[in-house]
């Protein structure tokens, strides 16, 4: 669980972290995994959201990663979207811009992120 003893939190409970490869950090804190979380809510939670002084959640297992999402899934589209939140010098966000394409050849505007995240046709 993580939270455990700290009044007025949110219980989480994870059962695995991911080492995905791509450095995320939240003010002074950094971390490359990602922990799967089994409760209240089912997903993955950055580890640099949790307030833990290492930079992976102590007693809680590092596996591989999940299997690869399916071409067009839910999870395929958000994991694509999520990839702009970053990408601008590994740690911004892609800048809005009506007349710009990004390096991916999207256009920096809303209907580009949508493209980008939905993907391939």
């Amino acid at each position: 669980m993580i939270n455990q003893k700290s009044p007025g939190q949110d219980r989480i409970t994870a059962d695995y972290q991911v080492d995905t490869g791509r450095r995320v950090c939240e003010g002074s804190a950094c971390s490359t995994l990602m922990a799967h979380t089994t409760q209240p809510v089912t997903g993955f939670l950055t580890v640099v959201a949790v307030d833990t002084p290492e930079d992976r959640l102590p007693g809680i297992p590092v596996q591989a990663g999940p299997p690869a999402p399916q071409p067009g899934s839910r999870q395929q589209t958000l994991q694509r979207a999520a990839t702009w939140l970053t990408a601008n010098n590994g740690g911004r966000p892609v800048p809005s811009n009506q007349g710009s394409h990004w390096r991916d050849g999207y256009r920096q505007d809303c209907s580009g992120y949508a493209s980008m995240a939905l993907g391939p046709v």
